[in-house]
């Protein structure tokens, strides 16, 4: 046991290369529900966020390995890769939503533009990571925990609104 106390950050790394895999999995297939046609525009996108998602394990591993050695190399990798996953997703959402496209079916513009905005939300926190890192990497080094809570708040503040939405609109019609 004591020969793969080593291996921790590693492990730690790939647990968050896991977690992040999943929940983009779990995106792609909200956004693939939608979809009804595509094109070659789209499996293009496709590809690049199954590239940027197949770099997750490297990335993560490196990030593990060297997180608290305070080497930023490993942070500013991971935190591209991260950006990349996130750009390829936006791109997505705003190609699949675009009526001209005639893509997707049942995808309201209102929820659209909440899951656009979602997909740029952590390549953001992780660039504001990433500078952290810079002034004190032990802080930087706890702040990715605090994503969950910001995206919690983000759907509860879209489901309020929705629901208000849906309530404006049943009114207006009477019913």
């Amino acid at each position: 046991m004591s020969r793969l106390a080593h291996m921790i950050p590693e492990f730690f790394g790939f647990i968050i290369s896991f977690m992040f895999i999943g929940i983009y999995w779990t995106v792609h297939h909200r956004l693939f529900g939608y979809v009804v046609n595509y094109t070659p525009k789209l499996l293009r996108l496709n590809l690049l966020l199954l590239f940027a998602v197949a770099l997750m394990p490297f990335s993560s591993a490196l990030y593990g390995a060297y997180l608290m050695k305070h080497m930023l190399t490993p942070v500013v990798f991971y935190t591209g890769n991260i950006i990349l996953l996130g750009l390829f997703n936006f791109f997505m959402w705003k190609h699949i939503s675009n009526p001209k496209n005639k893509l997707s079916e049942g995808l309201s513009q209102y929820d659209a533009k909440y899951f656009s905005f979602r997909a740029v939300v952590v390549p953001v926190m992780f660039t504001i990571f990433a500078f952290v890192y810079l002034v004190n990497p032990l802080i930087a080094s706890w702040m990715p925990i605090f994503i969950p809570l910001v995206m919690r708040l983000i759907k509860k503040r879209h489901e309020k609104k929705n629901k208000n939405i849906i309530n404006e609109t049943t009114q207006e019609h009477g019913t």
